[in-house]
């Protein structure tokens, strides 16, 4: 297969992007996942409209349904992939603008890597595009 087919290039930072994993932000959020009917703590590390970057004591398996939960915001999701105490998730119905910024400014300041590195400081226009 062609590989141009799979990936595009980033034209700001000149990586490659997979279309799949979408535009993702930095963040760190104190938050909740409910598996297995357990809920433990996590820590989200990126985020994204279509899934997170967590990080647990407890890993999850591959292919497994969680609930992320963090503030009101329940998201029901599959397990993508676990290394170590991290593992990404997918979330099964994408997060809005509203939900987005409302993780964001819970962070504070956005650490949005590509949007730095272009000199924009408008986080949410660059996510949108």
């Amino acid at each position: 297969m062609d590989m141009s087919a799979q990936f595009k290039i980033d034209q700001e930072v000149g990586q490659p992007v997979d279309p799949r994993q979408g535009k993702r932000l930095k963040v760190f959020l104190a938050a909740r996942v409910l598996a297995a009917g357990r809920t433990v703590p996590v820590h989200l590390l990126d985020l994204s409209k279509k899934g997170a970057l967590v990080h647990a004591d407890m890993p999850r398996m591959p292919g497994e349904m969680i609930w992320v939960l963090w503030n009101g915001i329940d998201i029901l999701s599959r397990v993508a992939w676990c290394r170590g105490n991290r593992f990404g998730v997918a979330f099964e119905t994408s997060l809005s603008d509203g939900q987005i910024a409302q993780m964001v400014a819970a962070t504070g300041a956005p650490r949005l890597t590509a949007a730095r590195r272009s000199g924009r400081r408008d986080w949410l226009r660059w996510f949108r595009k």
